[in-house]
């Protein structure tokens, strides 16, 4: 015979892990629809003549990279200076939450 508290205490247990599982589908869908957009904007580029080329500074893009990632619109310089403005963003973000 299970106790009434004991079964409340499940219940919340299991929504706490729905709502992370949520979350990290949510998150995933919305990489998912960030690569989808990416390679929509490299097919663009490939119809264009500009695929292969960093969209920031016009430089050839490495073929490593490409290989890696086909749809970068970036060359490596590039996205390490937009992954270093990202995390300042984000810090940003945090420190502003905190009252």
């Amino acid at each position: 015979m299970k106790q009434r508290g004991g079964d409340a205490r499940a219940e919340v247990n299991e929504r706490g892990f729905d709502s992370e599982d949520s979350e990290e589908q949510f998150q995933q869908a919305t990489l998912d629809r960030k690569v989808v957009v990416d390679v929509r904007e490299a097919l663009n580029r490939i119809e264009d003549g500009t695929y292969g080329k960093c969209i920031d500074c016009g430089r050839r893009i490495e073929p490593a990279r490409l290989l890696a990632i086909p749809w970068t619109p970036y060359c490596l310089d590039d996205q390490n200076r937009h992954d270093r403005i990202s995390e300042s963003e984000q810090r940003f973000d945090a420190l502003s939450t905190v009252k």
